[in-house]
Order: C-alpha cells, then sequence, then structure tokens
C-alpha cells in the first residue's frame, strides 16, 4: 500500500473510481427512468443512489484512516467530526428512508403504467448491471491484493446493485410482452431501500454506542455473510452445471469467464429474439391496428 505523504493509497484510488462509477450508472437510470416511465427503474435508481454514498463513506474513511497515520486530519474531523464515514451514512439514511416512503406509495396507487421503450431499456439495464459486475470484482481484486476490509465490503454492495439491474432488466422484458410486473419489481426493490435505511440507522447507534466504526452501514451483515459465502458457494455449483451444459473442461482456469461469456451472449439473444416476437400481430377482420416504434404509436 502506498504511503507517501499528501499522496493517495491504492485502496483511496479505488474508492473514488468506485464513486465515479456508481454516480454515472445511477444518472444512467435516472435518464431510463424518465424515458420509459417505468416505476422499478426508478427505484432502482435511488437505490443505486445508496451505493455512491456506501463508496463515498468507504473514501472518506480510507483517507481519514490516511491523514490520522500522518496526524494531519484536523481539519476534515472539524468539519466531519471524528467519523466521517457515520457522518455521511446518517445523511444516506434519512434519504433512503424518504425515498422508501415515496416509492411504496407509488407502488401502491391504483394506476396504469405504460412502459416505453421497454426492450431497449432492458437491453441497456444488462449493460449496466454488467458494469456493476466488473466494479465488484475491481472493488474486491484491490481490496484482497491491499488487505482493504472496507473496500471488499463495498464490492459487495456492487453485487447487489447488479441483482437489482438485473431484476429490472426482467421486469422491462416481462412488461415487453404484456405481463404487468413493473410495479412488482418496484416493490421489490422500494422493501429493499427500506431495509438499507433501518440498516444504516440501527448500524450507526449501535457503533457511536460502542464507540466502534462499523465495516458496512448500507446493507444488513447478514446479507453480506449470506453473499460472501452461502452466494458464492451457489455461483461456483451454478456455473459447474453450467459448465457441464456447455461442454467446458471443469479443470479450466478460464472456466468462470467462458460460462460468463456465454450466459452474458444467450441472455442478449433472448431478449433480442423476446423483442422480435412481440412484434408480429395478426389483425382480424373487423380490427384497427397502430403501428408502433419501440412502444410509441406513429
Amino acid at each position: 500500500m502506498e504511503s507517501g505523504e499528501g499522496r493517495s493509497t491504492k485502496p483511496e484510488k479505488a474508492a473514488l473510481v468506485a464513486v465515479a462509477t456508481n454516480v454515472l450508472l445511477t444518472a444512467a437510470k435516472f435518464v431510463l427512468a424518465a424515458f420509459t416511465a417505468s416505476l422499478a427503474l426508478l427505484a432502482e435508481a435511488f437505490h443505486s443512489f445508496a451505493d455512491i454514498g456506501s463508496s463515498l463513506a468507504v473514501l472518506l474513511a480510507l483517507r481519514t484512516e490516511r491523514l490520522n497515520s500522518q496526524n494531519r486530519s484536523a481539519r476534515l474531523s472539524s468539519l466531519l467530526g471524528r467519523n466521517p464515514q457515520r457522518v455521511v451514512a446518517i445523511l444516506i439514511g434519512v434519504f433512503l428512508l424518504g425515498v422508501a416512503v415515496s416509492m411504496f406509495r407509488k407502488v401502491f396507487e391504483p394506476q396504469e403504467i405504460s412502459i416505453a421503450f421497454a426492450v431497449p431499456a432492458a437491453i441497456i439495464m444488462l449493460g449496466l448491471a454488467l458494469f456493476s459486475f466488473l466494479l465488484s470484482r475491481f472493488e474486491r481484486a484491490v481490496g484482497e491484493r491491499t488487505g482493504s476490509t472496507a473496500l471488499l465490503a463495498d464490492g459487495i454492495h456492487a453485487r447487489v446493485d447488479t441483482c437489482g439491474s438485473l431484476l429490472v432488466a426482467i421486469a422491462l422484458l416481462g412488461e415487453s410482452i404484456s405481463l404487468r410486473v413493473d410495479q412488482l419489481a418496484a416493490g421489490v426493490i422500494s422493501f429493499l431501500i427500506l431495509v438499507q435505511a433501518v440498516n444504516v440507522f440501527v448500524t450507526v447507534a449501535r457503533d457511536s454506542l460502542r464507540e466502534e466504526k462499523g465495516a458496512s452501514y448500507f446493507y444488513p451483515d447478514w446479507l453480506v455473510r449470506w453473499l460472501q459465502h452461502t452466494g458464492r458457494r451457489l455461483k461456483s455449483g451454478a456455473y459447474a452445471r453450467l459448465a457441464g451444459l456447455l461442454g467446458f473442461r471443469q479443470g479450466d482456469p478460464n472456466l468462470d469467464g467462458k460460462v460468463g461469456r456465454a450466459v452474458s451472449v444467450a441472455i442478449l439473444f433472448i431478449a433480442c429474439l423476446g423483442y422480435l416476437a412481440t412484434g408480429l400481430f395478426t389483425v382480424g377482420a373487423h380490427e384497427t391496428a397502430i403501428i408502433e416504434r419501440f412502444g410509441r404509436p406513429l
């Protein structure tokens, strides 16, 4: 780990990359939500905001740790208190609680939602899920090399965001074939946001009473442990079965990469096939057809 005077360490640089990446991913999701009118996409955009806060909290914690070792953290401490990570966590927790309440109100309102550009948005969400997954692997790799538990935890947060993006993509594909699942997906993501908000407040209160700095504010400890252990075993088992179906050699050191690429190609193929299938209609003798392009009437 780098320790030069005034120079950022490798974990700090990785956390800065994570902050910038999460900002771009969140902005892209808000833009997509505006174009599609999807509640699930809007909820996932707000959900991604928590990843910005998580990465920012990690960056502040790492920077404060370095400045403490150099006896130069007086100014930062005076601005944010003794634990800047805790201050950021409280602010994000308040924001997430408000978002969860607002999203639940929208989810349970009786309304007819028409999703526009469902299939293109689903394909873009699959791409954003891939970026979140790559960010997770990057943070975990740097965390393992440098011994940074904060980066390892933030990498797990990025993986949860990957799952959220995949859920939205599936919901959008369902909407493209007239399965009304957008509000259901929005409700699931809103519940996860609420869990995050409650976990932030509980963890901050516990750490304040014990004067301990928690490793993770944004997701419950049980979820982090599940993703670290049970989730990893499930992934290994699924990859082994897929490798057998695809005819890949089990001892191949690049097995995960090959299976991941094959699954990605299959998902894109199914998405394109589903989109093409929804574009074929039979108009009866006493019916009137409306020509649409990406869900918008021409």
